[in-house]
């Protein structure tokens, strides 16, 4: 695999949350020389188990020992006002998120 060759050639770990359809997802790439995260989450549902992924892979959530990396791919808000609503409901659960984590 081309990504991973990549990767790996040039001293990264990469992390990834990838949907469970289409293309979407995240990728996190950090130096294999530096701290790694000590936990990931793929969920801005604070309540959800740590290996529960958010189904468009939109999520990365990196807990390194003296911070925290939020990596997000944020839906588009669209031409319609289901588009907002979901817009506004991620935006309202990404606060949320970072709030409870602040």
């Amino acid at each position: 695999d081309a990504i991973a060759r990549f990767v790996r050639e040039h001293g990264y770990r990469a992390y990834w949350s990838l949907a469970e359809y289409k293309y979407a997802g995240t990728g996190l790439l950090v130096k294999a020389a530096c701290e790694q995260p000590h936990a990931l989450r793929h969920s801005l549902d604070p309540d959800a188990a740590a290996a529960t992924h958010q189904t468009e892979g939109r999520v990365i959530l990196a807990s390194f020992e003296r911070f925290d990396l939020l990596g997000t791919y944020t839906p588009n808000n669209g031409g319609s006002e289901d588009a907002h609503a979901r817009r506004r409901r991620w935006d309202e659960a990404c606060a949320a998120l970072l709030q409870r984590r602040g």
